[in-house]
């Protein structure tokens, strides 16, 4: 498995820039011929949450949703506190205001990478895929692009539906991938990832396999995705099977 990430790391992240450095053909075949993945959902690998915690992270959450000016440091003090009791979600959040500026610090790389780091060391999915992240942009550590492709991985092996799509994406860049990638796509979209839900939609259309689609297109809608939603409701107006678009085979 070590000699699957290593490879799998090195040759996505020569490809994630399509026009630059692009592979030949053997290259790709060898790099990709043992890539595997096995869907795991996040939630099976998460702890169950402190539930004082819980309730300062969910009240953090309410006094970002509050309308007109916010107060972001007495938010993130919430966020730390929940974080300081193992809520990763809280860690997440957090992250976000501390490395966006929103919310003060005397060094906001430093206490952004000392939580990602904190939570990495407990195998937090989520963690990993923000880890990826910060060592993809070179925020707060030494710039890694390759590095940050084995976190990124590794966070979609674990099941963060967020690292499968991202990974799903740079799939789709390279021959040869297509079963890979559709298996991220939706091992994300079950999960609850409207854009992977949408992604996975779009290219079963395009193999068509219409009622797979179809199914697609509805759990994109569920979770919330309105290009799907317009998508579909144009599919149900008696399209010719020429109209590669918006034809799905749908009886009237």
């Amino acid at each position: 498995m070590k000699k699957l990430y290593f490879i799998l790391l090195v040759f996505i992240s020569a490809c994630s820039e399509k026009e630059e450095n692009m592979l030949d053909a053997s290259q790709i075949d060898f790099a990709y011929s043992r890539l595997e993945f096995r869907c795991a959902h996040e939630a099976s690998s998460l702890p169950a949450l402190n539930m004082e915690a819980d309730i300062l992270y969910r009240y953090s959450i309410y006094l970002e949703k509050l309308k007109g000016k916010k107060n972001y440091d007495e938010i993130a003090r919430y966020y730390r506190i929940a974080a300081a009791h193992d809520h990763f979600k809280a860690a997440t959040n957090l992250q976000f205001l501390l490395s966006t500026g929103k919310a003060r610090t005397p060094d906001a790389s430093k206490e952004t990478i000392d939580l990602a780091e904190y939570y990495v060391a407990k195998e937090i999915p989520g963690a990993y895929y923000d880890m990826a992240h910060y060592l993809e942009s070179g925020y707060g550590v030494k710039k890694d692009v390759a590095a940050s492709r084995a976190y990124f991985r590794r966070a979609a092996d674990m099941g963060s539906p967020d690292a499968q799509y991202y990974i799903a994406e740079l799939l789709s860049y390279v021959p040869n991938t297509v079963d890979v990638m559709l298996a991220m796509y939706k091992c994300a979209m079950d999960q609850g990832h409207k854009d992977a839900a949408r992604k996975y939609a779009n290219y079963l259309k395009e193999f068509k396999r219409y009622q797979e689609s179809l199914h697609g297109y509805q759990t994109a809608i569920r979770n919330g995705d309105l290009s799907s939603s317009s998508r579909l409701s144009s599919s149900f107006q008696s399209v010719p099977s020429s109209d590669e678009l918006y034809y799905l085979a749908l009886e009237d």
